[in-house]
């Protein structure tokens, strides 16, 4: 109704990270742009090739740079006008014009090869190695010849187009440059270096070879030619051939281009291509393959001849090789199936112009304190943070007064970076790459190293992903903001982040239907004084996890296990992706196995990128030395991560859980729809036959805006209830179709209690704690926590309780961060499902960062100590109780079961006497 005293706000949303290639750690948190401004303000240019200065000066500063550095010593100032390469070109045979036009504009004496020569009319044309010099004047540098000597350096840089050349006594020549170009190849920017010309994301600024992506798609000769012991061209043209698939048909046959080409460098070359290709040199491979070794160009004849008709074609065309063809069309071809074809015979390798570093050759040479952009960009963090201190103590006073603003501000961003456990990322690292507490932590870095103050920022579930230290480096960075004069609002769940908040907002008391109004408003030393919060419970202790029955394979002592155990494990030897070190991890079937360790470790690697791929059949490609996934059957995979249930409001938990076919097949047996004639796929609004046709069963209609979201709006035809009038009047207890997808899992549950093929799916969406979401509700509308508790439901209502180990076999169950988004509450629900698993024999795997669910597992396995390249290794395992009391164990201090003190003790202290 109304909103008051909101001043200017900034917005952190819990989104995904992203994936686009141009997407950096660098240029998420704006980094690099301050980064490109410093360079192009303060970097000198320089020759991509030789290093050299590039600098634009006049003949004086010249003179007196000069005079400055060789008082005393005496000169030849020159003029270098004809080189080594031109002269072999035909200099020659234009020696008396030449000759001619020399003597003509008064020039007398040259050096050749660094001889001192005097020009006559009609001398013979010289031979050369270097090059020949017009002598402008001999002199010894003195401060009384500086105007002599600036008049002799103007007229050289007047013949030569800015090139004037120095020799000494020595006669080792000094090229120089009043143009700004490179003095010994010409290298010349063609424009002042600015801001966008550090950019790899601007034309003027991105690598021309690979548009700044640092990488360009290469054809690999292996995978092209995929059958090595057969010939390139049988004799018998029915015959498999060397290359296999589509490209074997453009490439080798159908008497094209290529296959004509190809048959004359072979004629040319002397080459036997009936033969097996791995038969041939590996100089005739090279040739064929990469053109190695080919003339610049060959004439091919094509003949051609019909009953009818004869005809005759020449044409000349260059040799690249099999693989250059396929590069050629890889890079000029727009259609994606073509390009994804091509690509099965490619890999992303390093551009070979910019070798990876993205810019163009003029902005990636320019050196700041011997700093290039891209070089500093390789480093991480920490490192970086250093460097820039070490440059801004080497600018001269004029420099740092221009750049002391912007080297302030990079300080400041790369110091918020640390503090929140980033030190280790490289600012040059893909955002695709970071893992997902990673990524939330860059965007808060982004949003929260601005150092504005008056600001009200309003984060959604910042800790998300966050190992507890790393939450308490969070805290510490909001505290700071907060200390400026900000106001920060966030959303959480987390236990430390409310214990350290000055004022909470509980809503409540349930969930969906059961929520939506205020139970607690006030400071948080005041909320034990409201019982009836949630929140008060979980920081008083009255709420906590627990266990149903500890499983009898956990070390905990304890008494009552009740849980089925398995002598099956599973094991995977030697992982070695992004920053594994050869890790081992080993589960038990029938237990609950939890992976922890910071941010940044390791956790996704060793489970998503490495252990799902073994799991589902893949080849180990080096990724790990050896999977066994234990005695009897090959268990099944499922695995519960972030990606959404979908992305249009086509998809909805009822289709999810599977409770969908039979609420179809019900209302199809009602004496409505029998009457009519209707079948379930009258009840389907993925289907033509019952579904609204104004908005094809999406209850909302897309509204397309073209520099904003896009909208979904409520379908004027059915009022968003999906389907068409005549469906709706079949009804079952009185409610049609429509009006029982609208209706909570919980209410649904009582109104088909007695039809167990909806019962089973709809008890499973109340077991997992998601009785309040509507059966029709739009998956889009989901969190990431509701999402992965809707696909664990779904398994449930798949398999049952009851399945049989000895006949289904077991499965292993992933889960990625399954706490995500949900209150302790939530959470033992989600454990209870877990139990279940666990119960019918199923190993039970979680990448997880909640203390509480960590402190409930069986067993865990955790990779440290740090993120990035300090971590990958297995630093602690074993069971809860045992890492607690592990000194080398990160998280053990947070499992809160009774060893070692955390940190964070003594800062949540000083926050309580606030």
């Amino acid at each position: 109704d109304k909103l008051e005293g909101l001043g200017p706000s900034v917005a952190v949303e819990g989104k995904g990270g992203g994936s686009h290639p141009r997407s950096t750690v660098a240029t998420t948190t704006e980094i690099h742009d301050h980064l490109r401004v410093l360079w192009a303000r303060a970097a000198e240019p320089r020759c991509p090739d030789h290093d050299e200065p590039l600098r634009v000066e006049d003949a004086s500063a010249l003179a007196k740079r000069l005079i400055a550095a060789r008082d005393g010593a005496k000169v030849w100032i020159s003029a270098p006008l004809v080189d080594a390469r031109s002269w072999s070109a035909g200099g020659a045979a234009r020696w008396s014009e030449t000759l001619a036009a020399w003597l003509a504009a008064g020039w007398t004496r040259a050096l050749v090869d660094g001889v001192e020569t005097k020009l006559v009319a009609g001398m013979a044309a010289p031979r050369f190695e270097q090059g020949i010099e017009l002598v402008v004047d001999r002199l010894a540098l003195a401060k009384d010849q500086r105007a002599r000597a600036a008049e002799a350096i103007e007229a050289a840089a007047a013949l030569a187009d800015g090139r004037v050349r120095v020799r000494g006594a020595d006669g080792v020549p000094v090229d120089h440059s009043l143009h700004g170009a490179c003095a010994r190849c010409g290298f010349r920017l063609d424009e002042p270096l600015e801001p966008r010309h550090f950019s790899f994301n601007t034309h003027t600024g991105a690598c021309p070879t690979c548009d700044g992506l640092g990488e360009t798609w290469r054809c690999e000769e292996d995978l092209l030619i995929d059958a090595p012991q057969l010939p390139l061209l049988p004799r018998d043209p029915e015959l498999p051939s060397a290359i296999g698939g589509k490209l074997a048909r453009y490439l080798l046959k159908g008497k094209g281009y290529h296959e004509h080409l190809l048959r004359t460098v072979a004629r040319e070359h002397k080459l036997n291509l009936a033969q097996p290709f791995a038969a041939l040199s590996k100089s005739e491979r090279e040739l064929v393959a990469r053109g190695v070794g080919a003339k610049p160009a060959y004439r091919v004849k094509i003949e051609k001849a019909g009953d009818t008709f004869a005809l005759e074609e020449s044409f000349q065309g260059a040799w690249p090789g099999l693989c250059g063809h396929v590069e050629t069309w890889h890079a000029k071809s727009e259609d994606p199936l073509w390009r994804a074809t091509l690509e099965r015979v490619m890999r992303r390798a390093a551009c070979p112009s910019c070798a990876g570093e993205r810019l163009a050759p003029g902005p990636r040479s320019a050196a700041l304190a011997g700093w290039r952009l891209p070089q500093l960009s390789k480093l991480d963090v920490t490192a970086a943070r250093a460097a820039l201190a070490a440059i801004g103590a080497k600018l001269n006073p004029a420099q740092r007064q221009g750049v002391g603003a912007v080297l302030a501000e990079l300080e400041s961003r790369l110091a918020l970076l640390e503090r929140v456990g980033l030190g280790y990322l490289a600012l040059d690292r893909s955002s695709g790459t970071l893992s997902g507490g990673e990524a939330r932590r860059v965007r808060l870095a982004s949003a929260l190293g601005t150092q504005l103050v008056g600001v009200c920022y309003v984060l959604d579930e910042p800790t998300v992903g966050l190992h507890p230290r790393d939450i308490d480096r969070l805290c510490g960075a909001l505290e700071a903001l907060r200390d400026l004069g900000n106001t920060v609002v966030a959303v959480e769940h987390d236990e430390e982040l409310m214990r350290r908040a000055d004022w909470i907002v509980e809503m409540g008391p349930g969930a969906g239907r059961l929520g939506g109004r205020v139970v607690y408003s006030g400071a948080r030393a005041d909320l034990a004084n409201a019982p009836e919060a949630a929140t008060a419970a979980l920081l008083d202790g009255r709420l906590k996890l627990e266990r149903a029955a500890a499983s009898p394979s956990s070390k905990d002592g304890s008494k009552d296990g009740s849980t089925n155990s398995s002598d099956r494990v599973l094991a995977l030897r030697g992982a070695r992706v992004h920053n594994l070190q050869g890790v081992d991890l080993e589960v038990r079937y029938g237990t609950l196995h939890g992976v922890c360790g910071p941010s940044g470790s390791g956790k996704s690697s060793l489970v998503l990128d490495t252990l799902v791929p073994a799991l589902g059949g893949e080849a180990p490609a080096g990724r790990w030395k050896r999977f066994d996934a234990g005695k009897g059957p090959a268990p099944r995979l499922l695995l519960i991560d972030a990606t959404p249930l979908g992305r249009t409001p086509s998809s909805v938990p009822a289709t999810a859980v599977g409770a969908m076919d039979p609420l179809r097949e019900l209302y199809a047996r009602t004496n409505e729809s029998k009457a009519r004639g209707f079948t379930a796929a009258h009840f389907s609004f993925n289907g033509p036959k019952g579904r609204c046709p104004a908005c094809d069963g999406r209850g909302a209609t897309q509204v397309e805006m073209q520099f904003l979201a896009d909208l979904w709006l409520p379908c004027e035809e059915c009022d968003g209830r999906r389907y068409r009038p005549e469906v709706l009047d079949a009804r079952w207890r009185g409610k049609n179709i429509a009006e029982a997808l609208e209706l909570s899992a919980d209410e649904a549950l009582e109104l088909f209690e007695h039809q167990p093929h909806v019962e089973r799916p709809l008890r499973a969406l109340v077991d997992v704690g998601l009785g309040y979401l509507r059966l029709g509700q739009s998956s889009t509308t989901l969190s990431i926590g509701e999402a992965q508790r809707v696909k664990l439901a779904a398994e449930l209502a798949g398999a049952g309780d009851a399945l049989a180990y000895a006949a289904g076999g077991p499965c292993v169950v992933v889960l990625d961060e399954p706490s995500t988004g949900l209150a302790t509450s939530d959470v033992q629900h989600l454990l209870r499902v877990l139990e279940r698993l666990t119960a019918r024999g199923d190993a039970v795997i979680v990448v997880e960062h909640h203390v509480g669910l960590l402190g409930c597992c069986d067993a865990l396995t955790e990779l440290g100590p740090e993120g990035g390249a300090g971590g990958g290794r297995v630093i602690a395992r074993g069971t809860p109780r045992e890492l607690a009391a592990d000194p080398a164990s990160v998280t053990g201090p947070w499992l809160g079961l009774g060893g070692r003190a955390r940190a964070s003790t003594r800062q949540r202290a000083k926050v309580g006497a606030r």
